[in-house]
């Protein structure tokens, strides 16, 4: 790399419903960040839509609203998805 050159960072996505956030939820982000050792990652984890969790798997403990701000408050994520869609294209 050229001196005064940006690392590049590499961005990497993890969704999840994120439900009754535990330490498997942690664990799984944690592992997300440290993929690339010696890498730059910037983390972004889609919290699944409220309406989506109750077509495909049925009624959540927490709120919509409860599960992002759960999501965030983790140290491992560097950004949170809302409404992130149960089916990616």
């Amino acid at each position: 790399m050229s001196k005064g050159a940006e690392e590049k960072v590499l961005r990497l996505y993890a969704d999840g419903v994120f439900d009754g956030f535990h330490i498997g939820h942690s664990n799984m982000l944690k592992q997300c960040r440290e993929a690339f050792p010696g890498k730059k990652v910037w983390l972004i984890a889609g919290v699944c839509a409220q309406a989506d969790i109750e077509t495909f798997k049925g009624p959540t403990i927490s709120t919509e609203e409860e599960r992002i701000a759960m999501v965030a408050q983790n140290r491992y994520v560097d950004e949170v998805y809302p409404n992130a869609p149960w089916i990616l294209t």
